[in-house]
């Protein structure tokens, strides 16, 4: 056989090698890339169970029981910070609430969501107790505005149905309708966006390099 025909059929079985492990490269950082990457997680607040077990009673001042949960709460009176209430009023038990049942006369003016990590469908419950309408907005990590929803419940549905169709939301500040105006959150439910880790992301970039250089070869 002519040693330039040779050469041809070393130069294809060389490039045929090259190309399955190109693939095989892919394939493995691919498979590694679905073991690495976080999954979405969902969590449930009814104000009523705890994350590890028990219970929370009606009247609890709620800041950080939900944390494992990636949430925190607080509430705002006149821009300085006030306690926010468990109330007895809830769908079915406790319900969040700006109602201060150590002084009725206070309703807090805002009460705030701080996620740990962005989430989307977010969804939950309101009760206005009147015509009123509540103001949520939703923020993001850098506290720009995403979302404006404004709703209030009636005769017919005491707990309406509220959610963003936003995602990445870091921030839900509620507004209250007018001074001394109470109502009430209820089962809240979100879905934690995954981040990719380090890892993850020097599995692409070490993919995308060697597919470099067998493309050059």
């Amino acid at each position: 056989m002519p040693i330039r025909a040779q050469k041809s059929i070393s130069n294809m079985k060389n490039k045929s090698i090259q190309q399955r492990g190109t693939y095989l490269v892919r394939k493995i950082g691919w498979l590694f890339v679905l073991i690495l990457v976080p999954q979405a997680q969902g969590a449930v607040i009814n104000f009523t169970d705890l994350p590890g077990g028990g219970t929370l009673p009606w009247g609890t001042i709620l800041t950080n029981q939900y944390a494992t949960l990636g949430v925190n709460f607080s509430a705002f009176e006149d821009g300085n910070p006030t306690n926010s209430y468990l109330s007895l009023i809830g769908n079915p038990a406790n319900s969040w609430s700006n109602w201060n049942i150590t002084n009725n006369i206070i309703q807090a003016d805002i009460l705030r969501m701080d996620f740990s990590n962005p989430v989307s469908q977010l969804e939950w419950e309101t009760e206005t107790y009147g015509p009123s309408q509540v103001t949520f907005q939703a923020f993001d990590s850098n506290g720009s505005l995403l979302e404006t929803v404004s709703i209030n419940s009636t005769p017919d549905n005491l707990w309406a149905p509220t959610s963003f169709s936003t995602s990445n939301i870091s921030r839900v500040d509620a507004h209250q309708p007018t001074d001394f105006w109470q109502w009430g959150v209820d089962n809240l439910s979100f879905v934690i966006v995954p981040e990719p880790s380090t890892t993850v992301l020097l599995v692409l970039g070490l993919m995308g390099v060697s597919c470099r250089r067998r493309h050059r070869t």
